[in-house]
């Protein structure tokens, strides 16, 4: 949209012409035959390749910033041209969006961990600590990325390359045993089952280990009220999350829906130990 007047006529200006047109036009307006009604438009465009030239310069100029400052920019098609296309270290983004039970490496893991001990019922899930194991698991991936991507001449970076892919393994591998047993499981369970027999008798009074902290000057009413209250919290200090805390499988594991209902039971209760007391005697 830029053009420049010759022998009368106007011509486009290309963009490595706007220099010297601008130098041109503002030195020597005789120098091009134009006719006397063309001097307005030659005005015009003395100015207008000037200013086209500068926002030119300032349009380059904010690209290149965007581009040296974009993290992570990459070419659209590094094969267009020949030349090497730099590339520049991006930040490690550790793992922690969820991932699911049809993940690739998540079932990859647990045909590892069930070949390792033995039982074809288990999942990852059964673990201690399942997100241990993935997030382990991808960091071996990107280690062995780097380790592949570093040259043969880096020999100690590769050797400690070599030194953190092997000690994520052995965490894996340790982390895959941590399986709880059935008798864990049936542990959890029948504390929970006897919590609840130990506080309602802490909330009704006949709790019989009454301790004496009259040293302390503290009444046995005010024992009796702070065994009432500790009933009352216990439900939620004790039993939920000892319920809470079985894995699932085997006859005692904790099942997906009781396990919703758990944690729905885990927040709904504080707010149902702060307002009875304002319900009973």
């Amino acid at each position: 949209s830029t053009f420049t007047a010759e022998a009368g006529a106007l011509q486009p200006l290309r963009p490595a012409r706007i220099g010297s047109a601008v130098s041109q036009a503002i030195q020597s307006n005789s120098s091009v035959a134009r006719p006397a009604s063309t001097t307005p438009v030659f005005r015009c465009c003395s100015v207008g390749p000037a200013m086209a030239a500068v926002a030119s310069f300032a349009a380059l100029t904010l690209r290149r910033r965007i581009r040296l400052h974009r993290p992570h920019c990459r070419a659209s098609n590094p094969d267009q041209s020949g030349a090497a296309v730099e590339t520049r270290d991006v930040e490690e983004e550790y793992f922690f969006e969820e991932v699911s039970g049809d993940d690739p490496l998540v079932q990859e893991l647990e045909e590892r961990m069930r070949e390792m001990n033995g039982d074809s019922s288990l999942t990852l899930d059964m673990v201690l600590n399942p997100g241990s194991i993935v997030n382990a698991e991808r960091a071996v991936i990107l280690l062995r990325a780097e380790l592949k991507a570093t040259p043969e001449e880096e020999v100690e970076r590769r050797k400690e390359l070599e030194d953190q892919i092997e000690a994520k393994q052995m965490k894996v591998v340790n982390e895959m045993r941590l399986v709880m047993t059935d008798s864990l499981k049936l542990e959890f369970l029948l504390q929970a089952i006897a919590s609840v027999f130990i506080f309602a008798s802490m909330c009704y009074g006949t709790w019989p280990l009454v301790p004496d902290l009259l040293w302390l000057d503290i009444r046995p009413e005010g024992v009796q009220l702070g065994l009432k209250l500790f009933g009352l919290w216990g439900i939620w200090l004790v039993t939920v999350p000892a319920l809470r805390a079985r894995k699932p499988g085997g006859p005692y594991g904790l099942g997906y829906e009781e396990k919703r209902a758990l944690d729905l039971a885990f927040l709904v209760l504080p707010f149902v130990c702060l307002f009875t007391p304002f319900f009973s005697k």
